[in-house]
């Protein structure tokens, strides 16, 4: 489970990195490369990358969890 979640993770942080090629791109096509809109821009979205990867943590271990649960009900109910 881990193993899958891991990946996912690691997908999710390369797209954050490619977007984040594009937005100092974008910055500098605007002439706001360096300036405090460029660093909120990034903080807002490092901090969208967190929640992405808590919610990518989390939801692999509900779905581990309620797996686990399903396969010891089948197990209980085939003894």
């Amino acid at each position: 489970m881990q193993n899958v979640v891991d990946i996912q993770k690691q997908q999710a942080i390369r797209d954050f990195q490619q977007q984040q090629a594009g937005r100092g791109a974008e910055a500098v096509q605007a002439g706001a490369f360096g300036g405090s809109r460029q660093a909120v821009q990034q903080a807002l979205a490092g901090e969208a990358l967190q929640r992405q990867l808590g919610d990518i943590q989390a939801t692999g271990q509900q779905r581990a969890f309620e797996q686990a649960q399903h396969q010891f009900e089948r197990d209980r109910a085939a003894k």
